[in-house]
């Protein structure tokens, strides 16, 4: 049985024959047939070189993206645990692979965290110079108060008369003689009987001009890095909250005399615990009441 080779039409097959009696030799006719077929279409009909370009292209972009394709599901399978397989559970994938991301955000945290108070520490110690450029200014400031009212309160000849020198170890501060046992540090009654062993007793001021001078005084002998707490004559013993001077002259209260404790508590706040004035280191030296035992150093003062 034979194709009819004008028509090309394949042949057919016999009524009530089953498909099985087509040999081999049937099957082979029938691919030379069809190949034979296809010639004759497309014998007159070449394709352009430009079309076979673009067919060749599109199957090697084909197969290009097929390959990457396979080489990222392998990436994606090495990265899977090796107990992993179809019965495994979503969250146990989702833990597998976020732990090392939670385990890195933590870190990250963490670090950010302490450079955020690195920069908090950064910014209080600009705040802490500032402040102590400020309290030079304010010292600055009551030295010309002082000589302002030192001029005023002079006679019609002159300046008042005030000591010319100073000797012991005394240094002329603000019209006293002034010394600071820097070595020693005793409570405020041993203070001044420390001081009235020289001839002196414990410090006073009355006014904003001697007190900075005081400070300046201070400054310069212990100077600006090391802080040391200074004992003056002041007391509320006798009454509490009625703040007097050894002389029996009251204290000034309020600033630029008196601190604050923690900031914004006003001084003196220590109560019945607390009955001696002190030049209290943290605070920049401002007064402060504390504990009449604590250890400090003495400011002596030659009052006559």
């Amino acid at each position: 049985m034979k194709a009819d080779e004008r028509s090309g039409k394949p042949p057919s097959l016999p009524l009530g024959q089953p498909s099985s009696s087509f040999g081999r030799s049937t099957f082979s006719e029938l691919l030379t047939l069809r190949n034979t077929s296809l010639f004759r279409s497309h014998r007159d009909k070449a394709l352009p070189s430009a079309s076979v370009g673009r067919i060749i292209c599109f199957r090697v972009v084909t197969m290009a993206l097929f390959v990457l394709q396979a080489a990222m599901l392998v990436g994606v399978a090495a990265s899977l645990p090796p107990a992993v397989d179809e019965s495994t559970d979503v969250r146990t994938l989702q833990k597998s692979f976020l732990a090392p991301l939670e385990s890195e955000c933590a870190s990250n945290l963490a670090e950010l965290l302490l450079l955020r108070q690195e920069v908090k520490l950064a910014e209080a110690v600009e705040v802490g110079r500032e402040s102590l450029s400020g309290l030079n200014g304010i010292s600055e400031y009551l030295r010309e108060i002082r000589d302002g009212l030192a001029l005023r309160a002079a006679p019609a000849g002159g300046m008042p008369t005030l000591p010319t020198q100073c000797t012991d170890g005394f240094r002329l501060v603000a019209g006293k003689c002034v010394l600071l046992g820097i070595s020693t540090r005793k409570s405020w009654g041993d203070s001044r009987l420390f001081c009235q062993q020289m001839g002196a007793d414990l410090a006073t001021f009355e006014d904003a001009g001697t007190y900075a001078a005081i400070l300046d005084y201070i400054r310069e002998i212990i100077g600006l890095g090391e802080r040391v707490n200074v004992w003056v004559g002041g007391s509320d013993g006798a009454v509490e909250g009625v703040w007097t001077w050894l002389t029996g002259q009251l204290m000034p209260r309020g600033p630029p005399f008196w601190g604050t404790r923690n900031n914004y508590l006003p001084e003196p706040s220590g109560g019945t615990n607390e009955n001696c004035s002190i030049l209290y280191k943290a605070d920049f030296h401002y007064v402060h009441d504390i504990n009449c035992d604590t250890a400090a150093a003495p400011l002596c003062m030659k009052h006559n």
